[in-house]
């Protein structure tokens, strides 16, 4: 595909991009005493479509994630051939979130109640998920083969790790797939999209094998085979030798890397999903700027996620009564009294 033919949809991104909340948005809403209030806040911004004011927090996240689904969808359709299934491909996110969920629930023996709202694209009554339901009983009424496949081996462990295991495998299996897609793109878009999504590949192993070795004490076998091919700088041979290294030998060669930025500072553990997805974001806001070819449109869905995120956080902060200071310091932009951005 020639660059040139993504003028539109590039066009098309911008202004919706330029409808973005601003930081102040955020400060405001954090303000703010309830879920409620936040709701009627952005009901004069450019998301009011969104909401009807009667809904509970549950209820807003779920149709805001439903914007993003709409928006990919929508998106999609200025692109042809490999470029309209990756696009596509990325709508499998919302169901491995929804798996998750249902695991998380089935695992814990409790929340089923509230997983209606809560689910995205999966039909809750398709599962008749209980407290008392099996993983096992689930995966059995899944209906994407590719998903069952990589769930079903551990569908009767009992184990705590087996939860890890399946979310690991769910995740290599996406974003396997991406990569694979993003080969096939022509030479001139695929140097840029294979930089944007290898670099989420890396910090993804990077956190994977962390907290392989720190939490669940897991073999160099297991960790390397959890592992996702496609990383911008770690090779297969890289993330052999961090699989084998001891958890302080591990810490040490990361931060002699380029993202040593996840073990610099306090709280590694606390901080460490925030300070990936803060690299991303700003790495994605850079990108959106300056690329006019298929990593524009990568780095804009990144953007409209990291945009719901923030709002999401943002809404559980009130649900917690959080204070202005505790509440900022959970969103993936920075603020100043939060952590530095890391790029």
């Amino acid at each position: 595909m020639i660059i040139g033919e993504f003028n539109a949809v590039n066009a098309k991104m911008s202004a919706m991009a330029s409808k973005f909340l601003k930081d102040e948005d955020y400060i405001n809403m954090a303000r703010l005493n309830n879920v409620s209030q936040i709701i009627e806040y952005l009901k004069n911004t450019s998301l009011s479509f969104i909401f009807d004011g009667d809904e509970d927090s549950f209820e807003a996240e779920k149709k805001l994630q439903v914007y993003r689904i709409n928006t990919i969808k929508k998106l999609s359709k200025y692109f042809k051939g490999v470029y309209r299934e990756f696009a596509l491909e990325l709508l499998n996110e919302f169901t491995i979130m929804d798996i998750k969920k249902i695991l998380r629930t089935l695992k814990i023996g409790d929340g089923a109640r509230t997983l209606e709202s809560r689910l995205i694209t999966l039909n809750y009554r398709d599962y008749d998920i209980k407290n008392n339901s099996s993983i096992a009983d689930f995966i059995g009424k899944i209906k994407n083969k590719e998903f069952v496949k990589i769930l079903k081996p551990y569908a009767d462990e009992k184990d705590d790790i087996v939860l890890f295991y399946m979310e690991m495998n769910l995740d290599k299996f996406f974003y396997t797939k991406l990569f694979n897609l993003v080969k096939n793109f022509d030479r001139q878009n695929k140097k840029p999209a294979l930089e944007l999504l290898g670099i989420r590949i890396d910090l993804l192993n990077i956190i994977w094998i962390y907290r392989g070795l720190k939490y669940y004490d897991l073999s160099p076998e297991e960790l390397i085979n959890f592992t996702v091919l496609g990383g911008h700088y770690l090779s297969f041979d890289d993330l052999k030798d961090l699989s084998y290294s001891s958890l302080d030998k591990f810490v040490e060669k990361i931060k002699s890397g380029p993202y040593k930025f996840l073990f610099d500072g306090t709280y590694t553990d606390i901080y460490m999903d925030r300070r990936n997805n803060r690299y991303i974001y700003y790495l994605a806001k850079s990108d959106f700027l300056k690329n006019n070819d298929f990593s524009k449109f990568m780095a804009f869905i990144l953007l409209l996620n990291y945009e719901i995120k923030d709002l999401t956080s943002v809404m559980e902060s009130r649900r917690f009564n959080m204070s202005l200071d505790r509440s900022l310091n959970y969103l993936v932009r920075s603020y100043k009294g939060s952590e530095q951005i890391w790029l």
